[in-house]
């Protein structure tokens, strides 16, 4: 299918608008806050009788063609019963971890297919403050000044939480018969930023000076089954200059497994650190030649950050560590005598205003358009 044409993704934003709009009596405007090959976002607001902001929520609606439609039918395992029908693929991913309780995961809150349509439609979370990509990223960029080490580490740390529950369904404990899931489509744009966490309310929140980022758009997730705890599959996945070399079409030798995600989460660090998104190679017979480049400019930051994100992006994934391996390593340089993170790990309420607005505050983050209390327009 290509991708949606300008009057395409007007009329999807229009029928979304016009569906939720007759049909519910809770929301009562909306605008559209994003869009890709396949669908709109937009932002859905509850308002008083001043038309200010009482609620918001993001719904996305997704079009397929008949054909991707009856394909994208892949989700069996985790929450379905084996045996059971299966899912499309998104609805699936999002459903299996609805009830995990991972602040770094892109929350649903709930959901509903239209076969006769080819369309289905997710209603999650709002994230105030957008992604990675249309915010800090391209901030840093045209400044061409380096992100925060201690904002890298930050993004590391929740990307390696979210990935932890797409393991094993739980950050502490394996939840039985949970069957790991692939995200393969790592990239800055599905990295989400959402509240800053409070201090103040819990003491043990990580890196309270930056907004919580989130993993979304799962739209590529694949599961594994228990009895084969790695897969070989046929189909591109991913987005160039992101995507591991196991996601390639054409290759036979390695194997999709949750190292995958590791991959993933090396290579969201190392684009925030060059201020480059293309670093993996956009193509299997340069992933062959001479895999992810390292530039010069990522010398700005600690060896250890360098060394941890390096150690993701091995070109074997049986080389990269585990995610709880992973977990293990950050947890040394996040806290304690190693530290590398100028002490952002864990805050004091009374400290957090005045490192956001210093050096090592994160910017480029865009207002909150749709503030509760904001008088909608």
């Amino acid at each position: 299918m290509p991708p949606l044409t300008a009057a395409q993704i007007a009329a999807i934003y229009t029928s979304l608008h016009n569906d939720i709009i007759t049909h519910s009596n809770k929301w009562h405007d909306s605008a559209q806050i994003g869009n890709g090959g396949y669908g709109v976002v937009a932002a859905f607001v509850r308002l008083d009788a001043n038309d200010n902001i009482l609620e918001r929520v993001a719904i996305k609606d997704t079009v397929l063609s008949p054909a991707e439609f009856a394909a994208e039918h892949a989700w069996a395992g985790h929450p379905a019963p084996p045996g059971g029908p299966s899912l499309l693929r998104e609805v699936g991913a999002m459903r299996a971890l609805e009830d995990t309780d991972c602040d770094n995961l892109m929350k649903l809150l709930g959901h509903r297919v239209l076969p006769g349509r080819y369309l289905y439609r997710l209603e999650m979370e709002y994230c105030p403050h957008g992604d990675l990509y249309h915010g800090p990223f391209r901030h840093y960029r045209n400044a061409r000044e380096h992100l925060p080490e201690p904002a890298v580490w930050a993004v590391l740390y929740g990307l390696v939480e979210a990935c932890v529950v797409l393991e094993q369904g739980h950050g502490d404990e394996p939840v039985d018969g949970w069957q790991p899931i692939v995200h393969r489509d790592f990239k800055l744009d599905n990295v989400f930023l959402g509240d800053f966490l409070d201090p103040v309310t819990d003491p043990d929140v990580p890196f309270p000076t930056y907004p919580t980022p989130k993993l979304g758009d799962f739209g590529f997730a694949l599961q594994l089954d228990d009895a084969d705890a790695a897969i070989r599959d046929p189909t591109v996945s991913g987005t160039d200059g992101y995507a591991s070399p196991e996601q390639m079409q054409g290759q036979n030798r390695w194997l999709l497994t949750t190292k995958t995600n590791v991959f993933g989460i090396g290579i969201i660090a190392l684009a925030l650190m060059t201020r480059n998104q293309g670093d993996a190679p956009m193509n299997l017979a340069t992933w062959q030649k001479r895999g992810v480049y390292f530039p010069v400019s990522t010398k700005a930051y600690s060896a250890e950050l360098r060394d941890i994100v390096k150690r993701c992006l091995f070109k074997t994934a049986s080389k990269r560590p585990s995610v709880l391996e992973l977990r293990t390593l950050l947890e040394q340089y996040c806290c304690g005598p190693d530290d590398k993170t100028s002490g952002l790990c864990h805050v004091f309420p009374s400290q957090r205003a005045r490192i956001q607005a210093g050096e090592l505050g994160l910017r480029g983050l865009p207002a909150d358009a749709y503030a509760i209390g904001a008088h909608f327009i």
